[in-house]
């Protein structure tokens, strides 16, 4: 059975990643295990421009709980890869983002990345309430 994952209309962020020659595999195209790294890397890029952290997101700590990664095509050393990440399906306690991947000079879609986040206290390892600075944000970016 093979994962479905929607792409959305909007996204609020997008980046360039390069894929290295660590990044590689022994069938010579990037390793699935990559896919998350660049996963992680745009995430924390986009955080960034918002002034944000995964310790520190609108007052409220972070926890990935899930992930999905839906292969599409190979990409190669040399490969520019255009990330673009949007917020989608927020609940009480967190949301997903949405990370689609494309070579950029080929424009083919390389893979789709769906994490759930959740908002989360670490010193009592209880689940945190959805911020509601972080909501007036998505009012205003969606």
């Amino acid at each position: 059975m093979r994962v479905k994952l929607k792409i959305p209309n909007f996204f609020h962020f997008e980046t360039l990643m390069k894929v290295r020659v660590t990044d590689l595999n022994y069938g010579q195209h990037m390793g699935n295990d990559v896919f998350l790294s660049f996963a992680h890397e745009s995430r924390v890029r986009y955080f960034k421009t918002i002034q944000m952290t995964e310790r520190n997101f609108f007052g409220c700590p972070l926890i990935m709980v899930d992930s999905i990664v839906k292969y599409k095509s190979q990409a190669f050393l040399g490969d520019e890869i255009r990330i673009k990440i949007s917020v989608v399906n927020c609940t009480s306690h967190g949301f997903q983002l949405f990370y689609l991947l494309k070579n950029n000079q080929t424009q083919i879609d390389v893979a789709y990345i769906q994490t759930s986040m959740v908002f989360y206290n670490y010193d009592n390892e209880k689940i945190m309430p959805f911020p509601k600075k972080f909501k007036d944000y998505l009012k205003i970016k969606n």
